[in-house]
C-alpha cells in the first residue's frame, strides 16, 4: 500500500529528454549539496570534469559559485532574509592533489526530490527550460484565508501567498518493510530523506550489500525536523485547549452538562487530525534520528547524525562528510539535507522578519525585496577520489576544499557581513590546488534582498582581486 503526501500533481509538464542539449551539471550538484545558507559562512572548492548527465563530455572549465544561500529558482527552499555565508565551487577538467591540499573527494551519486523535480534528470530539464515552480500556496499546506493579510503589520499573518511545493511524494511503507504505526507516527521529512538517500545510492551503482558498512556513514542537514512534527505536538496541548474552552463556556453560562458534551465532541474532532502518540512518536519527531533511520535501514556502522546550521545545515553535512573521508574515518559517506517546513511557524516568522517578497524575486537588483520559500531534499554519495578511481565509480565532480566561517559580532545575528563571507572564500581556496585567478566565471547565490546581494558581492570582490 502506498500513501501520498503533499498535494496532487499540479506542476508544469516536462519536455521529452531527447530535446535536451549538452550542458554541465553544475546546477544539479549545487542543489543536491545545499538547502540554503544562513548563520554560517561555508565555502566548498570543487574541481571536476564537465560531464553531462546523459554522457556528453565538453571542454574542461573552471567555475566557482558563491552561495550565501540559493535563490528559489536555483534551489527552492528557504533562504534567509539577509543571507550570510558562502559556498564556493571551483570546477576544472582534472583532479589535482598536493601535499598542501586536502585529499580529493569524489561525488559519485546524486539524488533529489524538489518541486516538480523528483529526480536529477527532471531537475536538470527544468533548469534548461528555465522553469519556475512558484505558485499560490495550496490550501492543503496553508489555508491562506486564515493566515494571509496584505498588511505586514497584522499579527499572526503572512503577506506572502506563493511557494514552491512538492507534489505527489509517495512513501511505500509496506514495500520498505516499515510498520504502519511507525510510518504514521514519523515526520514525513524522515521518509523523504530515506527515499532520496536510497535513490542517491542507486545512482552511484550500489546496492545495500555493496556498501562498506563498517566505514559508511550518513550526515544530514536539517533544522526543526519538519512541519508534521510541529503539528503533531498540538495533540498534546489539548489540556490547555480544554481549559480555555471550559472557561469560555462558563462565562457564556453553559450548564455543566452542556460544557461536558461540548468538550467531549471537541476533543474527538481536535485529536482526529493527529496520529496517536506511541513508542515511535519521539524518534519520529526528532531531527537527529533522520540520519539514524537511514543508517538503520542500510545497516551502516560508520555513524549517522544530523547537523543544524540553520540554512547552512546541508553544507555543513557535506563539509563534515568530506573531513571524515579525508581523515580516513569513512570510506563512503551519504551527505545532504531535507527541509519540509512550509507551516505557519516559518511562513509567518519570515513575514514578520520582512524576508518574503510581496511581488517577485529580483536577484542582484536594487529592487530586490525578499524571496519566495520552498522545500526539498537532496543527497550526494561521496568517496575519496583515489578510491572512486580504483573502484571504477562514475565521478560527477571532485571536492577539493571547504571553508567555514561566521559573521562575528560586527552586525546583528541575522545581518550579513562581507568580511565573514570573504573569510570563508579564503579558507576554501587555501585548501584547493588552484586559486580564483584560474576561474572562468563566478556563479553567485543571490538572496533576493538588496542588502544581502550587495554584501555578497562585497565579500567576493576583495578575494577575487587578491587572486588576480
Amino acid at each position: 500500500m502506498r500513501h501520498r503526501f503533499f498535494v496532487p500533481n499540479g506542476g508544469p509538464s516536462a519536455r521529452p529528454l531527447d530535446t535536451l542539449t549538452a550542458h554541465p551539471i553544475l546546477p544539479i550538484i549545487k542543489r543536491l549539496i545545499c538547502i540554503y545558507l544562513k548563520m554560517a559562512d561555508i565555502c566548498i572548492a570543487l574541481r571536476r570534469k564537465f560531464t553531462h548527465p546523459f554522457g556528453h563530455v565538453s571542454q574542461p572549465k573552471i567555475t566557482t559559485g558563491i552561495f550565501p544561500s540559493l535563490n528559489a529558482l536555483d534551489c527552492p527552499g528557504q533562504p534567509p532574509a539577509r543571507g550570510e555565508g558562502a559556498l564556493v565551487f571551483a570546477l576544472g577538467g582534472r583532479a589535482m592533489e598536493s601535499a598542501e591540499t586536502s585529499p580529493a573527494i569524489a561525488i559519485i551519486g546524486i539524488g533529489c526530490w524538489y518541486p516538480d523535480a523528483p529526480n536529477p534528470l527532471r531537475l536538470w530539464e527544468n533548469v534548461l527550460a528555465r522553469r519556475r515552480q512558484f505558485r499560490r500556496i495550496p490550501p492543503q499546506r496553508l489555508p491562506l484565508a486564515d493566515y494571509h493579510h496584505p498588511d505586514p503589520k497584522v499579527m499572526d499573518t503572512t503577506y506572502g501567498q506563493r511557494a514552491a511545493v512538492i507534489d505527489g511524494f509517495e512513501f511505500d511503507w509496506a514495500g520498505r518493510r516499515i510498520p504502519q504505526s511507525t510510518y504514521r507516527s514519523t515526520d514525513v521529512a524522515h521518509w523523504l530523506a530515506l527515499e532520496t538517500a536510497l535513490s542517491a545510492i542507486s545512482d552511484a551503482g550500489y546496492r545495500q550489500q555493496d556498501l562498506p558498512a563498517e566505514k559508511a556513514g550518513v550526515i544530514v542537514g536539517n533544522t526543526l525536523t519538519g512541519e508534521q512534527t510541529r503539528t503533531t505536538s498540538l495533540r498534546l496541548r489539548w489540556p490547555y485547549v480544554r481549559r480555555v474552552v471550559a472557561a469560555s463556556a462558563k462565562r457564556q453560562a453553559l450548564s455543566p452538562a452542556q460544557t461536558d458534551a461540548l468538550l467531549g465532541e471537541l476533543e474527538g474532532r481536535y485529536k482526529a487530525a493527529f496520529a496517536p502518540i506511541n513508542e515511535d512518536s519521539l524518534a519520529g519527531g526528532l531531527s537527529n534520528t533522520i540520519a539514524g533511520r537511514i543508517c538503520n535501514y542500510l545497516n551502516l556502522y560508520g555513524g549517522g547524525y544530523t547537523v543544524d546550521g540553520a540554512c547552512a545545515s546541508s553544507l555543513l553535512a557535506v563539509a563534515t562528510a568530506g573531513e571524515r573521508l579525508a581523515q580516513g574515518e569513512l570510506d563512503l559517506a551519504l551527505a545532504g539535507g531535507v527541509d519540509i517546513s512550509l507551516d505557519p511557524f516559518e511562513l509567518v516568522g519570515f513575514a514578520k522578519a520582512g524576508a518574503l517578497t510581496p511581488t517577485e524575486m529580483r536577484v542582484y537588483d536594487r529592487r530586490g525585496n525578499g524571496f519566495i520559500p520552498g522545500e526539498g531534499c537532496g543527497f550526494v554519495v561521496l568517496k575519496r577520489m583515489a578510491d572512486a578511481q580504483r573502484d571504477g565509480d562514475y565521478v560527477y565532480a571532485v571536492l577539493h576544499g571547504w571553508g567555514i566561517s561566521s559573521d562575528g559580532g560586527q552586525s546583528g545575528i541575522t545581518a550579513p557581513n562581507a568580511e565573514g563571507q570573504a573569510k570563508a572564500l579564503r579558507r576554501a581556496y587555501a585548501k584547493a590546488p588552484y586559486g580564483m585567478a584560474d576561474l572562468d566565471f563566478i556563479e553567485g547565490h543571490g538572496t533576493g534582498t538588496a542588502v544581502g546581494d550587495r554584501i555578497e558581492l562585497e565579500g567576493i570582490a576583495p578575494v577575487s582581486y587578491t587572486h588576480l
